[in-house]
């Protein structure tokens, strides 16, 4: 029902990790690919590697990413432009921030955590072209930052999604959680003969990650993102506003 998808950087090499949550709230590590960077050609076998394993792109799946462009491209193109892709609000607070002066770090998370926690699309967009404002005489780079990809930051809310399973959802804790336990299990391993065995150090890692995973937090929700999900349809000229 939900996918999760989120990067490592392990000795030089980018390996981008697919963990999946069924309809009780169960997480399955199920593939990862292994490459130099995030980019197209990595994020598209990533998921062939998914649909050749059983995953049927016919059937509706909350996607929540990184932000990466080349995860949006991959997934927009085997799944539709009408997927629903949740990008992290976490990822996104800190590249807004990585354009500020560190002095309105605190400022910014907590103005964009505000909105975020709105209870409607149409208030969260509100207080954040607010904020886009504020920092257009600050930094432009902070600006495009903020706006790229904006909208899919709000499919949960979209969605109506509330409560515990918003707050599981929103970011990629989920497997961010699991990357903090392959670097446990790696800890000591700092050189690799290949990529093969980086790929394999990892694998062991994440499986063992996942016999310590608990059931998604709101999993009691799922039911009601399963049916949201079947009539969920993006708005194609919702970015207009930005230019308005």
């Amino acid at each position: 029902l939900v996918l999760f998808f989120d990067g490592i950087r392990i000795a030089k090499r980018q390996v981008i990790v697919c963990i999946g949550v069924d309809a009780v709230g169960k997480k399955h590590v199920l593939a990862l690919r292994n490459g130099a960077t995030e980019n197209d050609i990595v994020c598209r076998d990533l998921i062939d590697d998914l649909k050749e394993k059983g995953l049927n792109t016919e059937k509706k799946y909350l996607f929540v990413i990184d932000g990466s462009k080349a995860l949006v491209k991959a997934i927009h193109s085997n799944f539709g432009q009408q997927a629903a892709i949740q990008r992290c609000e976490e990822h996104k607070i800190r590249n807004v921030q990585g354009y500020l002066p560190r002095k309105h770090w605190n400022e910014v998370r907590t103005k964009m955590m505000a909105a975020y926690n709105e209870k409607t699309e149409k208030k969260a967009w509100q207080r954040l072209m607010e904020l886009r404002g504020e920092l257009s005489v600050i930094s432009e780079g902070a600006v495009t930052s903020l706006t790229e990809g904006l909208y899919e930051t709000l499919t949960l809310h979209r969605l109506g999604i509330t409560g515990q399973l918003k707050i599981a959802l929103r970011t990629t804790n989920a497997i961010e959680s699991a990357f903090s336990s392959v670097r446990r299990y790696m800890r000591n391993s700092t050189k690799f003969a290949n990529e093969a065995q980086i790929e394999l150090w990892i694998t062991r890692g994440l499986l063992e990650a996942e016999t310590h995973f608990r059931p998604l937090r709101g999993n009691r929700q799922l039911s009601t993102l399963k049916k949201r999900l079947k009539v969920y349809k993006v708005k194609k000229t919702f970015d207009h506003s930005l230019t308005n």
